[in-house]
């Protein structure tokens, strides 16, 4: 992308620098996905400031009532992404902690949707599992099953949906934490 990257992607941890570069309409256009609102605000709040067109979908309405109340003027839809049917296509898509809720025998089938909403020279970050296979921990006391196809899984369904690796990077070793981001050709 050859841009610099003057921005913390999520405050308070350790992560990319990557708002300050995909957040740039004139790169990628104004048609942004942001799946499950649990994330962080600040990358809502750097969209909104850069003109961004913003849809946020969760399957959580507790997450889309958190987030509805930070950011009233933005599209809700409450749904769970696999089920869920459009017909629009969007320039940027984030999934940040959250596809790696799908069980694992449904991991392919969300990578493939999310690079199929993507339009031509679309970006899509997400992260996932860095290996393969199911775990389960909890998260503000609410127990939670992860699944992963691992990052080879990944690869295979980002190349088969015609789209190509910008950064894939395990961010938090070893906690199996992967950050994937690719554009669509």
């Amino acid at each position: 992308m050859g841009a610099a990257l003057p921005l913390a992607f999520s405050e308070g941890k350790a992560t990319y620098p990557l708002t300050g570069v995909i957040l740039k309409p004139a790169l990628f256009g104004v048609g942004f996905l942001y799946i499950g609102c649990g994330g962080t605000d600040r990358v809502i709040r750097e969209a909104l400031k850069n003109g961004y067109e913003i849809t946020e979908l969760d399957i959580s309405s507790e997450m889309i009532k958190r987030a509805k109340a930070l950011h009233p003027d933005v599209r809700f839809i409450h749904d769970d992404f696999i089920s869920w049917e459009t017909t629009e296509t969007f320039d940027l898509i984030i999934a940040w902690d959250s596809t790696f809720h799908a069980p694992e025998q449904n991991q392919a089938e969300v990578i493939t949707k999310m690079c199929r909403l993507l339009n031509s020279d679309g970006v899509l970050l997400f992260t996932g599992g860095a290996y393969a296979g199911y775990a389960s921990g909890t998260m503000e006391g609410v127990f939670f099953e992860y699944g992963s196809i691992g990052y080879r899984g990944y690869l295979d369904v980002i190349e088969r949906m015609n789209c190509k690796i910008i950064l894939l990077e395990e961010d938090q070793f070893p906690s199996g934490h992967l950050v994937v981001m690719c554009q669509k050709q």
